[in-house]
């Protein structure tokens, strides 16, 4: 199973929407969890960190990986909260830009 939490400012910025969409309906693999930071189009706004805090991953961390990239605070914040979820430390992975 693959979960993808995307965040962006608004719709100008939701690269890839029509395909990540589509790839969500068609897979029941595949979980799309989206939140804008400066628009509330879609009932949530906010950052990823947020969408990260109120979900429930479940009890095998131990199995699962996270890939967090975005900015460099962005990512230090994710981080901390994975950690806090209980996600082992070898388990996230990271890239800043």
């Amino acid at each position: 199973k693959f979960k993808l939490f995307f965040g962006c400012r608004n719709d100008n910025d939701y690269l890839y929407r029509q395909e990540l969409e589509k790839i969500s309906k068609q897979n029941k693999n595949f979980g799309l969890h989206t939140i804008y930071s400066r628009s509330d189009k879609l009932g949530k706004q906010g950052h990823v960190q947020e969408l990260l805090k109120g979900y429930k991953f479940g009890n095998k961390l131990e199995k699962t990986h996270a890939y967090v990239c975005g900015n460099p605070q962005a990512v230090v914040e994710m981080i901390d909260v994975l950690k806090q979820k209980g996600f082992p430390e070898k388990n996230v992975h990271e890239e800043k830009w």
